[in-house]
């Protein structure tokens, strides 16, 4: 093939073809799938009487048809040597590649068992780009006609005269039965139903854009009648991605709140930790009459946080331990004028935020000024 001979690599015309990844276009959305139904049709109706063969369905997820210009990539047909022309010259290429495609296309199409199970709409399109914008651009080299992916069929991707496919027969003796054919007996179809009884796409066919400025009002031709084919398909998958990315975009603006508020949260137990620990690290430098000064705010202010502006009764647990904390500070030889002055403001402050009717008698009572004068 192409003057190749068996071992000379470096002869290989197809090492000087490079072929880019195809992408979508910067700022589109992807191409909208649909998950569909593999169906394998025998090309042959069963004869009178005759048992047909069991019709293999598996699911599976496909890009969608009739997608204009869904994809982008580069290809690149290289000089094997400087001051050596490629020797795969582009308007070859596409007239190899259109001669042998359109013609299993077309094939496909009229089959006379086939053509009955595709979807009527589309061979209708397809017949009718074929005869007119694609045919001319066929004809003009400004493009070519492939067949790709999964379910292409062997026959779409094997020459002409070259062709040795395997078909499997039936098991003989626990073995498995095998021929080799220059056709297949089956081809696989997408369905959206089960039954595959019609309405059915082949798989694999594009159509590879490469048109000149000259040529460019009949690709856009070509673009323009899948669009409308395509169009509620494209609205909804772009609708779907919208939505999608809306979502997204909430899940991350809650993923954000959340996060500043553990952020938050995590300062603020901190803080606390730090306060803690400020307390503490006071608390040890002070003498025990301070200490227990300090340790009667802190179990009033911990029972003022738990009341929420209600107040206890008198005569109860914090009203009776303001009252052993006044008389100790009284009775004490030990506890200092600072201290005593210090145990009477702290019960001055304290006490009414948690006892009920704790007014200036109550607090005479006390004796807190005999405190403030020692």
């Amino acid at each position: 093939l192409l003057g190749y001979a068996p071992g000379k690599f470096e002869d290989d015309p197809f090492r000087n073809v490079r072929i880019a990844d195809a992408h979508t276009g910067e700022g589109e959305a992807s191409a909208p799938t649909q998950v569909l139904y593999a169906v394998s049709k025998k090309k042959k109706q069963p004869r009178e009487g005759e048992r047909g063969s069991p019709e293999l369905k598996v699911y599976m997820e496909a890009i969608s048809d009739s997608l204009p210009g869904v994809f982008h990539g580069e290809f690149r047909i290289e000089s094997p040597r400087p001051g050596v022309p490629a020797n795969i010259p582009w308007e070859a290429l596409c007239d190899a590649c259109n001669d042998f495609y359109r013609r299993r296309l077309e094939a496909e199409i009229s089959h006379a068992v086939l053509s009955g199970f595709l979807d009527e709409s589309w061979k209708r399109m397809v017949l009718e780009l074929l005869s007119g914008e694609l045919g001319e651009l066929m004809a003009a080299r400004q493009g070519f006609l492939l067949r790709v992916g999964r379910h292409s069929g062997a026959e779409s991707v094997t020459l002409d005269g070259l062709r040795h496919i395997k078909i499997l027969g039936p098991r003989v003796d626990g073995q498995q039965t095998a021929d080799f054919r220059a056709a297949t007996t089956e081809v696989r179809f997408a369905s959206l139903t089960k039954g595959g009884a019609g309405g059915m796409l082949p798989f694999g066919w594009l159509w590879v854009d490469a048109c000149d400025d000259a040529h460019r009002h009949l690709a856009e031709a070509v673009r323009g009648k899948l669009a409308t084919r395509s169009h509620a398909l494209v609205g909804s998958h772009r609708e779907h991605m919208l939505n999608l990315e809306e979502a997204q975009e909430r899940r991350a603006d809650r993923l954000a709140a959340g996060q500043a508020q553990a952020r938050e949260a995590a300062e603020r137990a901190k803080a606390l930790a730090d306060a803690e620990a400020a307390r503490l690290e006071a608390l040890a430098s002070m003498t025990p009459n301070l200490r227990q000064i300090e340790e009667f705010k802190a179990a009033f202010a911990a029972r003022a946080e738990q009341l929420r502006g209600g107040r206890e009764r008198q005569n109860a647990v914090f009203h009776s331990r303001a009252r052993l904390l006044a008389k100790a500070a009284l009775d004490g030889a030990d506890w200092s004028a600072v201290e005593k002055a210090a145990a009477a403001d702290a019960i001055t402050e304290w006490l009414p935020k948690v006892v009920e009717r704790i007014d200036k008698d109550e607090l005479k009572k006390l004796k807190l000024s005999a405190l403030r004068t020692q």
